[in-house]
């Protein structure tokens, strides 16, 4: 399979999954009052990414909007992410907020075997996330496309 085309099927997956009961410390760990919105959004996507890559999906679940999760229990959310272990890398390039509302973009790597080829092969691809404000928690949150 070309990998512009697997690329195609695992980053809506991880978008859907898409990126919790919170982190080990909660949601708002390691928050600082002086961030800005750009900084912040792009720490917390960022760790999530790295929690889906290390194949910590409850960890990257607490990042999802709290409206998501009511909608969306763990139990089921588990079931959906499907990039686990073909991800190999992610690198937010940036994100621009407006009030309530940012934008995160970012690149993913992902690496996988194709048969009758010896090596792995690396595509990448840059996704773009919209991440918001959740005033009831105090921080941000991906807002998966339904």
């Amino acid at each position: 399979m070309p990998k512009s085309i697997l690329l195609a099927l695992l980053i809506p997956m991880a978008m859907a999954s898409a990126p919790v009961a919170a982190g080990p410390t909660g949601p708002a760990a390691g928050k600082t009052e002086t961030s800005t919105p750009e900084g912040r959004v792009g720490e917390r996507a960022q760790a999530r990414w790295e929690a889906l890559i290390a194949g910590h999906i409850k960890e990257a679940y607490a990042y999802l909007s709290p409206l998501y999760r009511k909608t969306m229990p763990y139990e089921q959310y588990r079931y959906t992410v499907h990039g686990v272990g073909l991800w190999s890398g992610a690198r937010v390039l940036g994100v621009q907020c407006r009030p309530g509302q940012c934008q995160a973009r970012v690149e993913v790597k992902a690496r996988f075997r194709m048969r009758h080829i010896p090596t792995p092969r690396t595509a990448k691809d840059v996704v773009t996330e919209t991440w918001v404000y959740d005033s009831g928690a105090g921080d941000w949150f991906l807002a998966p496309r339904s």
